[in-house]
């Protein structure tokens, strides 16, 4: 018995060895493939008539509907309403700004769990009753009625660096820090929630009362009821799932000015904008709450929520990180609005729509291309060179958002990787020092921190494109090996652009698709299952590559380790100012 206990043993010592680290990012991939994996065999379960939806196919919506990627290998209409339902359920768990709102609950758990502890340890200590909401918004009356940003006292040896970094605390000063954090969470533990569902609600009843009041026939002819159209259509809008239960998608609609305004409206608030009206709402709070000491302690968390927003929540950035991403936002969907317009020049397919429909209709799918997922217009029927300019936009579709996360990282020197001794950091500043015009000109307006941050997103930028290449490389690689009966029968249909184009969709979870040409569904359901399967592997690898890194406050649950990390990067900062001092 004992022999053979012991090849057991050292077998799950080997499993625990070699897995990855219980973090964000491993419970995130664990969340959504087990979910997936479960509802699978739901939905493949529960097709009408039986086993009429392969496992392949059912897989294949799930992780589609979970990773928020749009793409459908049959069509939606066909499915019974349950099954609808089901990939209805899917977007909304799968949706990004549900994840968020689930990792402020469980941190704002974490924070009252540490405050209890600290409290119990008061009580033995002084042998007096203390109660948790004392130890949790007051855990030091002198620093808790100090405003948010100026709480240190003059004499304190504490200071705040960039990306709210505080180093060289007192306990008492790191006690008081976590009370302002939580306050901050627990107003965000209900205004999140609130923001996701009162977008979807407001969207679903004014899309579903549109469809079913003036476009009733486009649902009923495909077998389906206006309202739950509309409703349908608003989630995956706000999501940007890209999935519509029409089998025309948004063609059906594009000349319905309601339609398209509004979820083109729903995209932006429900990804890169999500931000922006998150911060707007959080500035229009505080600027609503009158000037009394009744709303004292309201204004002062939600003015450390604006001062120090990384601190508390993955998606809410400072001011100026914010200006940064709203220009990239309006620059970006500006390129693709005005290459719509422009590149379509000749274009019957486009140019015989009315005019004001064709400038809206560019403007949505401009809204739609770049995460979205809707098309307005067939995407074969655009020229050729704006099918490229999608194939780009759709790769780079996170980068607003997810290089503005990780440049507002508390620990950015940690999420990036990057230390003093990096050769990269070290070549960088040699070529600065030894440019009279750029040691002149730092030396007039201080601005050496402010290329080390530009050095950092470089940085960033180019591990990125570098990280997420291989992979839709490979992807493509793979499937056109297994497509190469196809591609040999039929090379303008399974070509490798096309190929390409579904695979970038894909790993940007955006939801555009060349389609076939005798059918309403998406690329991919041409395809064998091989490379069905491959496609489902890029969609959950690319759900994943726009979330904070693991080393993040905004998903750290409250502890020492994260005290203690904050304490070293501040360290790792100050020795490379030092070096940087000698060097000049």
């Amino acid at each position: 018995m004992a022999m053979a206990i012991g090849p057991l043993r050292r077998t799950i010592r080997a499993i625990r060895w070699h897995a990855p680290a219980l973090n964000f990012i491993t419970f995130h991939y664990l969340y959504f493939l087990s979910t997936c994996l479960i509802a699978s065999v739901v939905f493949w379960g529960a097709s009408t008539p039986p086993r009429s939806v392969s496992y392949t196919d059912s897989l294949f919506l799930t992780v589609s509907a979970m990773t928020l990627a749009g793409l459908n290998t049959i069509n939606l209409s066909t499915l019974n309403t349950f099954q609808q339902f089901e990939l209805f359920f899917l977007i909304i768990i799968g949706s990004a700004i549900f994840v968020s709102a689930f990792v402020v609950q469980v941190r704002k758990m974490a924070f009252e769990k540490r405050f209890n502890s600290i409290a119990e340890m008061r009580q033995r200590r002084t042998q007096r009753p203390t109660n948790l909401s004392n130890a949790t918004t007051d855990p030091h009356p002198e620093n808790a009625s100090r405003s948010a940003a100026d709480w240190l006292s003059s004499n304190s040896s504490g200071s705040i660096s960039r990306n709210s970094q505080f180093h060289h605390l007192t306990e008492e000063e790191r006690a008081a820090l976590g009370g302002y954090e939580y306050r901050a969470i627990q107003l965000l533990a209900w205004l999140v929630p609130a923001y996701f569902v009162l977008f979807q609600l407001l969207g679903a009843l004014g899309l579903g009362a549109y469809v079913a009041m003036n476009r009733p026939s486009l649902a009923r002819e495909n077998g389906l009821n206006p309202w739950w159209v509309g409703s349908f259509n608003a989630i995956s809008a706000f999501n940007n799932s890209g999935m519509s239960l029409l089998d025309a998608n948004m063609v059906a609609f594009q000349t319905s000015v309601y339609m398209l305004l509004t979820m083109g409206f729903l995209i932006i608030a429900g990804n890169t904008c999500y931000p922006i009206f998150l911060r707007l709402i959080v500035y229009a709070l505080l600027k609503l709450h009158p000037k009394n000491e009744r709303w004292e302690d309201s204004r002062r968390t939600l003015q450390f929520l604006l001062d120090h927003p990384r601190r508390c929540y993955t998606n809410l950035f400072p001011a100026r990180h914010t200006w940064w991403l709203l220009s990239s936002v309006v620059c970006l969907n500006g390129i693709d609005w005005a290459a719509f317009e422009i590149l379509n020049i000749g274009n019957e397919a486009i140019t015989s729509l009315p005019a004001n429909i064709e400038i809206l209709d560019g403007l949505f799918q401009a809204f739609a291309v770049r995460s979205g997922g809707f098309y307005v217009v067939l995407i074969p029927n655009v020229r050729v060179s704006l099918q490229v300019l999608y194939v780009i936009m759709m790769y780079i579709s996170v980068y607003p958002v997810v290089i503005t996360m990780r440049n507002s990282n508390v620990y950015e020197e940690r999420s990036l990787g990057i230390y003093a001794d990096d050769p990269g950091y070290a070549a960088t500043q040699l070529q600065t020092r030894t440019n009279i015009f750029n040691k002149l000109r730092r030396k007039m307006t201080n601005r050496s921190s402010e290329q080390t941050k530009s050095y950092f997103v470089r940085q960033q930028l180019r591990a990125q494109l570098a990280h997420d290449l291989w992979w839709v490389v490979l992807a493509i690689f793979l499937i056109m090996i297994v497509e190469g009966s196809k591609f040999t029968a039929n090379p303008t249909l399974f070509s490798v652009f096309n190929v390409t184009f579904e695979t970038v969709s894909a790993y940007g979870c955006v939801g555009i698709s060349m389609g076939l040409p005798d059918q309403a569904y998406s690329f991919s359901g041409g395809l064998h299952t091989t490379s069905k399967l491959i496609l489902c592997a890029v969609m959950i690898r690319g759900r994943h590559r726009g979330l904070p890194v693991a080393i993040d406050k905004a998903v750290l649950l409250p502890g020492e380790r994260v005290d203690v990390a904050e304490e070293e990067d501040a360290q790792i900062r100050m020795e490379r100012t030092f070096s940087r001092g000698r060097a000049v």
